[in-house]
């Protein structure tokens, strides 16, 4: 009996062992659904772009976003936003991405096309250029953004970015700026048709540092603008060819502004404007720099403009230049020149106006002085015809031996001083025989001056020589 109730017990426990043990495995299996539905929220780390923590047995979301720490991995943006679904198989696509950043992009080339993938509205960037580099042509424009900076700066010492084929090297289109900054040469070639760089509608900036040199074009030989916009701070645009406008070209709604910089040895070498060409309707202020010792095959040595230019001149200089027919300094053809300050010199025209010739125009002087120009056959400081000249201030030298570093001159082709031929001013009216001269005597700040040659007979006042 003992022995019976011994084995009924055992078996009872043995039942009940069973029972606990489904129970078990029951609630096992329940924690194991569990873990496979949550979320995964840590992200991956990038080295494995669309992998997720999910099993088998379920679909895992990720929204850590991966780092990108593969350069130029499209892996999950930075900021943790991506978003990785994956399946059964624990693969998944990914949202929002990056791409290596601009400064570890090697070559200009590179990185003018990182630009054109990437650039976005309202952003700058900037492009070191660490050495000598050929570059073929190429246009900043980037659809549907707009208000773009670039600025191509020199490291280390100044770096020169050669033309490697024909065209502009750089064509800049609306809603781009253009900064050449501190050791950065662009260099063109002689055997080149179009501007070294283009503006259409853009924004061309040059500071100090910056070169654009020894190219050759049919129009703006070193720049070209066209309803744009041209501000030079500083740098040097020298040693370029064009029949209009060696060094510059500007037209249409153009505004050039110069406050410094230097504009240098280019000529125009079938027509107009050997240092800067502004043919219609644009804007040209210069309060500073120099447009020195360039060469017009026709008009306008230092400066052309016409077709509705207006000119302000309040500081820096036009000297050194040389035309072979009018303007040696400045030529002026349907214009508007006002000048408030700084110096037209030692200019020279082989007819017409060795300072300033204007042919018609208004030309109103405020201060500044115009000083050691020659022309061979009439106005060694101005010519005009058909002008509103207005002279409040500023000095027009005349002629006297022994000054001759500031006298404006007529000279004829062997050297031989020309008398009442308009030394310092020569003012007219076509068809008139009415002309009024300043030979001799220095025009000074103090001298008031006026003449209307709009008008048949002209009119006039103040104390003319002549």
């Amino acid at each position: 009996m003992r022995d019976y109730l011994k084995v009924m017990e055992k078996g009872v426990f043995m039942k009940k062992l069973r029972c606990f043990s489904v129970i078990l495995a029951c609630l096992c299996a329940a924690l194991v659904l569990a873990s496979c539905k949550e979320s995964d929220n840590s992200g991956n780390n990038g080295s494995e772009p669309g992998s997720i923590s999910g099993d088998n047995n379920g679909n895992g979301n990720n929204n850590g976003g991966n780092n990108g720490s593969e350069p130029g991995s499209i892996s999950g943006g930075n900021n943790g936003n991506g978003n990785n679904n994956g399946d059964n198989n624990g693969n998944g696509s990914n949202g929002g991405g990056t791409t290596v950043p601009l400064e570890s992009v090697s070559g200009l080339a590179n990185k003018l096309a990182w630009l054109e993938a990437n650039a976005q509205s309202n952003n700058s960037y900037t492009i070191e250029v660490n050495t000598n580099e050929s570059i073929a042509p190429h246009t900043l424009s980037y659809s549907g953004r707009s208000n773009i900076t670039i600025t191509l700066t020199g490291v280390g010492a100044n770096r020169t970015i050669s033309l490697s084929s024909n065209g502009s090297m750089f064509t800049v289109n609306s809603g781009v700026t253009l900064i050449l900054n501190n050791n950065i040469t662009l260099r063109g070639h002689s055997s080149n048709n179009t501007s070294l760089v283009l503006v259409s509608e853009g924004t061309l900036v040059m500071n100090t540092g910056s070169t654009i040199t020894g190219n050759t074009a049919t129009m703006g030989g070193g720049v070209y603008v066209g309803d744009g916009t041209f501000t030079m701070t500083g740098g040097e645009i020298s040693s370029n060819t064009a029949p209009y406008g060696g060094g510059v070209f500007c037209v249409g709604s153009t505004t050039f502004t110069m406050t410094g910089g230097e504009i240098s040895g280019n000529t125009a070498s079938s027509y107009y404007g050997g240092g800067v060409y502004m043919p219609d309707n644009g804007t040209f202020t210069m309060t500073g720099g120099e447009i020195s010792g360039n060469t017009a095959s026709y008009h306008g040595g230092g400066v052309c403009v016409a077709g509705g230019t207006f000119f302000t001149m309040e500081g820096g200089e036009i000297s050194g230049n040389t035309a072979s027919y009018h303007g040696g300094g400045v030529y002026m053809n349907v214009t508007t020149f006002t000048m408030t300050g700084g110096k037209i010199s030692s200019n020279t025209a082989s007819s017409y106006g060795g300072g300033v010739y204007v042919v018609p125009g208004t030309f109103t002087m405020e201060g500044g002085e115009i000083s050691g120009n020659t022309a061979s056959s009439y106005g060694g400081g101005v010519y005009m015809s058909d002008t509103t000249f207005t002279k409040t201030g500023g000095t027009i030298y005349g002629y006297s031996a022994g000054n001759t570093t500031n006298s404006n001159v007529v000279k004829n082709s062997s050297g031989t001083v020309q008398n009442n031929l308009g030394h310092g001013i020569r003012a007219t009216r076509s068809g008139s025989a009415v002309v009024k001269r300043i030979e001799e005597t220095d025009a000074g700040p103090e001298m008031y001056l006026s003449f209307d040659g709009t008008t048949n007979p002209p009119t006039w006042s103040g104390e003319w020589d002549y």
